[in-house]
């Protein structure tokens, strides 16, 4: 109210909690020296406490209105002791009914005066406390608020790489498989063709999006996996167990599972000469999606990493550490705490990421 206000952001709002400050507090004081005077006149000791209170806030709301830009110090100390006189002629009056003053009652006035000072200066005190711990709450608010803001955009800055990148080896590799296929197999170049175009529909009806549905993400991986097996032919065995259709339709992040089962394959079961399997299991449990994807391929190498090695900082390298934090990173926007992505070593070999997401 007192430091940085000016006519035009004093809020009613806070007008009103001052106000409300000083009745209450004026109350109080006039009921202590009613205390100390053995309870006599309640009523009179109330309502100069309340001449005290009111005239030293009007004159600080009335001063910090017109001269807004007057020194901090000014705005308190000036229409403090204007409050003050006034405060002291209306209790003159209250308790002796006149204006006419003698030495005894200057006396008296002066260490009414005196009284009134301290009362209002430390109410001043706790409404500028209180003022100042508005604006720092003000402060982390709009931190939280900005920081909150930087996150979406990171978050969607992130999405929009993912989306607008299929990898060119990928791509490429389909469509040299597809080229190769025509001329020995061309019922299954036909059908890898089909699960490219569905694969890149997909891709590209989810380009603008940051919420899809399970069901589009899971038809998203189902169109890759396709494809992979049809390149890596018994080498890749794949499964994907859902939940129950009803489900299948809630929001659901975009293109949160494909990054994840384009790794499970890449540096768990490409590099495995017998091949493997690979699963996507979706429960729900306590109002969360839980979400396996499960490899048996060789497990944690120089590219799929540990997340506790002490060898690997968070974040670098080249293969599943930047995309499990921008992941994280993704989560953390959407959901915080709620959600939550680890990975696990199997035995007897391969690696489960498990991502836990709040159902919306």
């Amino acid at each position: 109210m007192y430091q940085g206000e000016t006519g035009a952001n004093y809020s009613i709002r806070k007008m009103l909690r001052d106000w409300l400050f000083t009745l209450v507090f004026c109350l109080v004081i006039g009921g202590i020296l009613a205390l100390m005077a053995e309870g006599k006149n309640l009523f009179g000791y109330c309502l100069v406490s309340l001449g005290y209170g009111f005239s030293v806030q009007l004159s600080i709301t009335s001063f910090a209105t017109s001269f807004p830009r007057a020194p901090h110090w000014l705005r308190i100390i000036l229409p403090l002791l204007i409050g003050l006189g006034l405060g002291t002629l209306f209790a003159q009056y209250m308790f002796d009914r006149h204006w006419d003053l003698n030495s005894n009652q200057s006396q008296t006035l002066l260490y009414t005066f005196g009284i009134g000072f301290v009362f209002s200066a430390i109410a001043i005190y706790l409404l500028i406390a209180q003022d100042k711990r508005d604006q720092i709450r003000n402060a982390l608010r709009l931190q939280q608020i900005q920081r909150a803001e930087q996150d979406k955009q990171l978050s969607e800055s992130q999405l929009k790489v993912l989306q607008s990148q299929i990898e060119p080896h990928f791509l490429f590799n389909t469509l040299a498989t597809i080229q190769v296929l025509i001329d020995s197999n061309p019922q299954q170049a036909s059908k890898m063709l089909q699960h490219l175009t569905d694969l890149l529909r997909d891709s590209l009806a989810q380009s603008r999006l940051e919420i899809t549905t399970l069901q589009q993400e899971l038809k998203l991986i189902t169109a890759y996996l396709e494809i992979q097996k049809i390149r890596l032919g018994e080498r890749l065995q794949f499964r994907i167990e859902s939940p129950e259709a009803s489900l299948l339709t809630t929001p659901f992040p975009a293109l949160l599972l494909q990054p994840l089962v384009e790794n499970a394959l890449k540096h768990g079961i490409e590099p495995k000469s017998e091949g493997g399997e690979l699963t996507v299991k979706v429960t729900l449990s306590d109002g969360q999606y839980h979400i396996a994807i499960t490899d048996t391929g060789v497990g944690f190498n120089d590219l799929y990493q540990k997340e506790d090695d002490p060898k690997v900082e968070k974040g670098t390298g080249t293969g599943m550490g930047l995309g499990i934090e921008n992941i994280r990173a993704r989560l953390n926007s959407l959901h915080g705490a709620k959600a939550s992505l680890t990975l696990q070593e199997n035995k007897p070999s391969g690696v489960t990421c498990t991502l836990e997401i709040p159902l919306e």
